[in-house]
């Protein structure tokens, strides 16, 4: 259907960013024997599905006209100018100036805190998702 698109994009990026293969076998070899592994497991992963949708929708719903659908492939300000290049997510959005960068030019401060997460946010996730045997 070419108004909805393909959920690919989508649930390659909820299943893939737990790092479930590098960190569930890590845990398992660490935990406690008193502690059940099925629970730990689904409750973690609910918690986190939970925070990835809360945050998700949070950024689409403030950013409705700059941030790129992941099945559209298309914004608001796009259908009025078509040149317009939309955000692909929120990491892109925090440090381009066409998108939420130019409402805090008049702060370098918060501009300097925005661009620094955004750049330590990968490396972070990486290093993170590294087992420690």
């Amino acid at each position: 259907d070419p108004e909805v698109g393909s959920q690919a994009a989508v649930l390659g990026a909820i299943l893939f960013n737990f790092g479930f293969v590098t960190t569930v076998p890590s845990w398992v070899n660490e935990k406690k024997p008193h502690v059940s592994v099925n629970r730990s497991v689904w409750l973690s992963t609910f918690v986190c599905v939970l925070v990835f949708f809360a945050v998700g929708l949070s950024g689409a719903v403030a950013f409705p006209e700059i941030l790129q659908g992941p099945t559209s492939n298309r914004c608001r300000r796009q259908a009025e100018d078509p040149s317009f290049n939309c955000m692909n997510d929120l990491l892109e959005l925090f440090v381009d100036s066409a998108g939420a960068a130019a409402r805090w030019e008049a702060y370098p401060k918060v501009r300097w805190l925005l661009k620094g997460s955004v750049y330590i946010f990968p490396i972070v996730a990486i290093v993170s998702s590294i087992p420690v045997f």
